[in-house]
């Protein structure tokens, strides 16, 4: 029994895939995830979304990042994540909360945290990477939007 939360991210995430299932799955490790580690899971799902939007747990990106927050490997097996299978959804989502989490920590603010977990530290990895903590913003505004008008099983 999802919780109201993961059921509202699910109904959201359910947009952009065919696989309800999966939409779910994603939903439950990142409220599970966000609450475990004090982070805005509307936040988490703008990163999700900006990394993937296609919610493919198996995409790979140019540079190596695998997995729908796009962890790269050498972060696999850290932070006690089950899994070091960056391609399994609970395990990959878990590896870019914690990534996330040491970013916000290290950071002043989420922007320059959201900048650091992109890698786009003096810009020159990505083309436009400075743009990234606008797009996971915007992302993440959007989904907490769309979550508070989600119509749930049990609201009378």
């Amino acid at each position: 029994q999802p919780t109201e939360q993961a059921f509202r991210i699910g109904e959201v995430l359910n947009q952009y895939t065919h696989d309800r299932g999966l939409a779910f799955r994603i939903a439950d490790a990142i409220v599970e995830q966000g609450e475990k580690e004090k982070i805005d899971p509307a936040l988490l799902v703008g990163v999700l979304l900006t990394e993937d939007a296609d919610l493919n747990p198996r995409a790979k990106s140019s540079v190596g990042a695998r997995g729908l927050m796009q962890v790269m490997p050498l972060h696999s097996g850290k932070w006690g994540c089950g899994s070091s299978d960056l391609f399994d959804v609970e395990s990959n989502i878990c590896h870019g909360v914690q990534i996330l989490k040491q970013a916000m920590q290290d950071a002043p603010n989420t922007r320059v945290a959201l900048l650091r977990y992109n890698g786009c530290v003096r810009g020159r990895n990505t083309p436009n990477c400075h743009q990234y903590d606008d797009k996971v913003l915007k992302h993440a505004d959007r989904a907490a939007a769309e979550m508070r008008l989600v119509k749930t099983p049990k609201s009378e």
